[in-house]
């Protein structure tokens, strides 16, 4: 928290948030974020609502009120591994995986950023300790699958739909356990539902306006077209493991390590 208002959003996509919340907070216009009179439907707007509303108070987007809610997400996200982790392998397991997540420089520069990957990141996090509450037991509890899909809804709305791709490794866990049968356990019509509440108001308003499709350019354009691209520069490889390099610094000297004791206990 300290100092985090006091840097310049001199990074094109931080100053991008900034200037949608900032439009929303002077033409009361909260369902589409525009830039102008341009849409902007790159990123859901939960992030940028956040913003907008921290800046309410003075009705003007500062460095602080677009950087606060990345930050606070960022504290929030230690405190659910902590959870998570705690719930996973024991209190000493949380604490450590807690206080290597707060000391690792990727993860601590993305917090003092104005971007929503911090805001995500919570709630994917948030996400997999109540599917684990819900599942993890065996017993495939309601609340707290129903707090699994919220985060979910939540993380869709705040930054598309990287948001709900834990579905994949959750469903894939339940298959590995019980068969196809334990899909059950997620109680799918129940997460549609659940999903398509929160993400309605900014979906439908997505949906309705004429001048953009959500569809052609953000899920075709922005995630999937990327991805089935072949790599034509070696810089891209930075791209898929820098952040387990770089960005997990000071800690992947002892990945190997733990990555094998992992699987060995695992196996015993």
């Amino acid at each position: 928290l300290p100092g985090i208002g006091e840097r310049i959003l001199y990074i094109g996509d931080e100053a991008r948030y900034a200037l949608l919340a900032r439009n929303m907070v002077e033409t009361g216009d909260w369902l589409v974020p525009r830039i102008g009179g341009e849409v902007h439907m790159e990123k859901s707007p939960l992030f940028i609502w956040t913003i907008a509303v921290l800046s309410l108070g003075r009705r003007d987007v500062t460095e602080l009120t677009a950087v606060l809610p990345a930050a606070l997400s960022g504290i929030g996200g230690v405190g659910a591994t902590l959870l998570l982790g705690r719930r996973l392998f024991g209190p000493r397991a949380g604490l450590l995986a807690a206080f290597v997540l707060a000391t690792t420089w990727g993860y601590f520069w993305h917090a003092r950023l104005a971007l929503a990957d911090m805001m995500v990141t919570f709630f994917i996090v948030g996400g997999a300790v109540g599917f684990w509450a819900a599942a993890g037991s065996g017993e495939g509890r309601r609340l707290p699958m129903a707090v699994c899909w919220a985060c979910l809804g939540l993380g869709f709305s705040a930054k598309g739909p990287a948001g709900l791709m834990p579905v994949l490794p959750f469903a894939a866990f339940l298959i590995s356990e019980d068969g196809w049968r334990g899909l059950r356990k997620l109680r799918p019509l129940m997460g549609v539902a659940i999903v398509a509440l929160i993400s309605a108001p900014w979906a439908l308003a997505f949906a309705l306006q004429g001048e953009e499709s959500y569809v052609k350019r953000v899920l075709l354009e922005d995630y999937l077209g990327p991805r089935l691209r072949p790599w034509d520069r070696f810089s891209e490889l930075f791209f898929v493991f820098g952040p387990i390099g770089v960005g997990f610094l000071p800690w992947p000297p002892v990945l190997p390590a733990a990555g094998r004791n992992g699987w060995w206990r695992a196996e015993a």
